[in-house]
């Protein structure tokens, strides 16, 4: 009785993935749309009205003895009216990469978004096997969401900018809002999250359905990745350290308070100036830090995000176990997250150092610099260390020891498990396992050695 054939599986549609994917298409279309069309950026203030102190020789019209001041008729701006030409003058400058990003245009990442949004729409339409389909539909969705994370990047960069300006003003109010196309912009990089989202609980189900021993793996990348992105555009949003004003200097004015919020913008400005010139000096060694924490943050964005690639490559026949072996490099970014600690340590116990000869503040000014709502820095590397840790428990040790299992080859199994499955019937079965039983007995009679006299 020969075996049934059975052609190889077709997934069904992942209608959760179409519907995002095709969500995030119409977003990034509508985003090519908006910023050509005048739709405005930025709403900045074009006048203010001021108190004026009366002193002792009649009413003094000086600046200086305005107080008070409420800005007024503010101008809704596009693109090209409140960022082109800035663009263009720092485009191209590693002094102005923080402020290009601030003044960047937004169709480059909408154009990538929607190419890569659409290439995932027909992935996940065109019926092929979970082998060909989910890694197509990882490679695309990873791509939107790489590009959606950036654009997210550009909006809480800019984001900080505005905060800064608006907290640190003498105003009574900001002098500079968002508008719409930055707040379109945050959700489209949520959408493509959310897509990133749902095809990792899609890819997450088939591993398990392919009873894929290490995918526990995406878990703890999922991990890493989060915890990354509260630095990457969490961070620069929140104010780090809070400077308030010494009430008896000089020329401390109680109508301007003086009192400052330090940002990690502020912070990643000065880094691209590079500012300090001496390499020892207090606010130098603070600025790299944060700088350098960043980047190792980054890092580890890119690194999980190809870890995940290499996680949908293991359901390819025969040569998964390739890409399974390689995603456990992932194990050696204890590295990074050593680094990541001992330097965002060394940061937030210099902070107070930034009021002083060699800070960023006059400490006839400021009375001291105290630490503020910002810690995702350190929580973020203490968290990245404990998921670190779960990682080498669960997956990668168990992983080692089914390396030096002696039992029956790896390939046999599954092909235990893909045999049986071909059968439906009880009999079809019986004859599966005899079938098996005869190839057992032959392997033991070819690796047996030569015969004894």
């Amino acid at each position: 009785m020969q075996p049934m054939y059975r052609p190889s599986p077709r997934s069904k549609l992942p209608v959760t993935i179409i519907v995002f994917a095709s969500i995030v298409a119409t977003f990034a279309l509508a985003g090519i749309i908006m910023q050509p069309s005048g739709v405005p950026v930025l709403s900045v203030a074009d006048d203010q009205e001021c108190d004026i102190i009366e002193g002792e020789y009649g009413e003094y019209t000086w600046d200086d003895q305005e107080v008070n001041c409420v800005n007024t008729d503010f101008e809704s701006q596009d693109w090209e009216e409140c960022c082109e030409e800035g663009y263009e003058y720092m485009e191209g400058s590693s002094d102005y990469d923080t402020y290009s990003l601030i003044f960047s245009p937004y169709t480059m990442y909408f154009v990538l978004i929607l190419i890569f949004s659409l290439l995932c729409v027909a992935a996940a339409s065109i019926p092929m096997p979970d082998y060909v389909k989910m890694p197509l539909i990882t490679l695309f969705g990873l791509a939107t969401a790489t590009s959606g994370i950036f654009l997210l990047r550009k909006f809480a960069i800019t984001a900080g900018f505005v905060f800064n300006r608006s907290v640190n003003t003498s105003a009574l109010n900001s002098p500079i809002y968002l508008h719409v196309m930055p707040y379109f912009s945050l959700l489209t990089g949520i959408l493509c999250l959310l897509l990133f989202a749902s095809i990792l609980t899609k890819l997450k189900s088939i591993l398990r359905t392919s009873n894929i021993s290490s995918r526990k793996i995406i878990t703890y990348s999922q991990t890493f990745l989060t915890l990354s992105l509260l630095v990457f555009l969490i961070s620069p949003m929140v104010p780090i350290a809070y400077a308030p004003a010494d009430k008896d200097y000089e020329y401390y004015d109680e109508f301007n308070d003086g009192s400052e919020y330090l940002f990690p913008n502020e912070i990643l400005i000065y880094s691209d100036f590079d500012e300090f010139d001496d390499d020892e000096a207090d606010a130098e060694s603070i600025i790299s830090d944060y700088a350098l924490v960043d980047n190792l943050f980054l890092s580890l964005i890119w690194i999980n995000l190809a870890i995940i690639m290499l996680m949908s490559l293991t359901l390819i026949p025969k040569a998964g176990f390739v890409f399974e072996h390689i995603s456990q490099i992932n194990i050696l970014s204890i590295v990074l997250l050593i680094l990541a600690l001992i330097f965002s340590i060394i940061m937030y116990a210099n902070i107070p150092d930034l009021v002083g000869d060699e800070g960023l503040y006059n400490e006839d000014r400021f009375e001291n610099l105290s630490f503020h709502a910002n810690w995702f820095i350190l929580i973020a590397s203490i968290g990245c260390i404990i998921n670190w840790v779960m990682l080498l428990i669960k997956s990668h040790i168990p992983w080692w020891k089914s390396l030096f299992n002696k039992g029956v080859p790896t390939s046999m199994n599954h092909s235990n498990k893909t045999v049986y499955s071909s059968y439906s019937n009880p009999a079809q079965q019986n004859y599966a396992q005899q079938q098996q039983y005869v190839q057992q007995q032959q392997f033991g009679q070819q690796n047996r050695g030569p015969p004894r006299f």
